[in-house]
Order: C-alpha cells, then sequence, then structure tokens
C-alpha cells in the first residue's frame, strides 16, 4: 500500500514541475541593453527633407480618439440627468 502511494506523490510531483515549465512566462527577448536601445531608437527616430532628427512622442492615440468620438453635452443636461438619477 505504502508503494502505491509513494508512486502517487511522485507521479503528482511530475505532473506538477511539467505543468509549471509550460506555464513559466519565457523571456521576453535575448537582446543586449544595447541592442534594445538601437532598436528604441530606430523605430522612435526619422529624419526629415532636411536632414534633421525628428523624435516621436509616446502618446496614447487612443484617447485621442475618444475625445473626437465623444458628442458636446450641455452642462445642464448634464445636472438634469444626474439630479433625476438622485431623485429616484
Amino acid at each position: 500500500m505504502s508503494l502505491i502511494n509513494c508512486y502517487a506523490l511522485l507521479d503528482l510531483q511530475n505532473q506538477t514541475a511539467v505543468f509549471w515549465e509550460i506555464e513559466s512566462i519565457p523571456d521576453a527577448s535575448n537582446l543586449s541593453e544595447d541592442q534594445k536601445v538601437e532598436k528604441f531608437y530606430l523605430y522612435h527616430t526619422r529624419r526629415n527633407r532636411d536632414g534633421r532628427y525628428v523624435a516621436s512622442l509616446p502618446f496614447k492615440t487612443t484617447m485621442h480618439w475618444v475625445i473626437l468620438k465623444s458628442k458636446p453635452r450641455d452642462d445642464s443636461s448634464c445636472w438634469r440627468s444626474a439630479f433625476k438619477t438622485i431623485q429616484s
């Protein structure tokens, strides 16, 4: 009976080890620090017609679309809807 229990525990331990190997997060990249900086530089900079370097700034573009798609509202309608919600 103890032999079966020991085998079951070893099997469970092996299955757990295999599970964590599969679920582990792989290394993001094997690039060195210099390679990462160079990749970032090449991605975010360019030269214009005058020969000057232009660097892009990291803006969130999704917020820009939210602002453009939102409809301007009258302040009084906002207050009215808030007041109606409180009264309910």
